[in-house]
């Protein structure tokens, strides 16, 4: 038997160096899933800022008189192609991004709007919360959604 400094010949050490760089890799891509789950808090963030924004120009100085749930639909919907835009060109930006990404993202979106207006309709109109409130609550519950809906679905090949 032939001792070597790597330590192949020692019977149950062979493997070793195998395992090292498979728990490198392992350490490598749970690094990259978070980096990217910071890339999207950032765009989430911005976004949500962006909404919440455009929704208090719009109720307390532009559109006043118009229904809240209008105006926060329409916020909603500008701040969301705001969102497909950051998310495609830095966040996912190393995936292959398939050509249906575009509707994919769309059917999150879809159903992450649904839910987030369906909390502004029942926290504002039914149970009579403070407009903002309600949107600062949404915005904290709907990016949950949207992440994992974006990363297993909408940008994935």
């Amino acid at each position: 038997m032939i001792w070597r400094a790597d330590c192949s010949m020692i019977p149950g050490l062979a493997n070793h160096q195998t395992t090292n760089r498979e728990q490198r890799t392992t350490i490598d891509k749970y690094k990259k899933e978070f980096w990217k789950l910071i890339k999207f808090g950032i765009v989430g963030a911005s976004t949500f800022l962006f909404q919440l924004i455009l929704y208090i120009i719009f109720t307390r100085m532009l559109m006043p008189d118009l229904p809240r749930v209008l105006i926060y639909s329409l916020a909603l919907g500008l701040a969301m192609t705001e969102n497909y835009t950051a998310h495609r060109l830095w966040t996912f930006n190393d995936q292959i991004i398939p050509k249906q990404s575009a509707l994919r993202y769309s059917l999150i979106v879809i159903t992450a709007a649904i839910v987030n207006a369906g909390i502004f309709y029942f926290g504002h109109h039914v149970i009579h919360i403070y407009d903002l409130k309600v949107v600062l609550f949404a915005g904290l519950v709907v990016p949950f959604i949207t992440y994992a809906g974006h990363r297993w679905f909408s940008f994935r090949r």
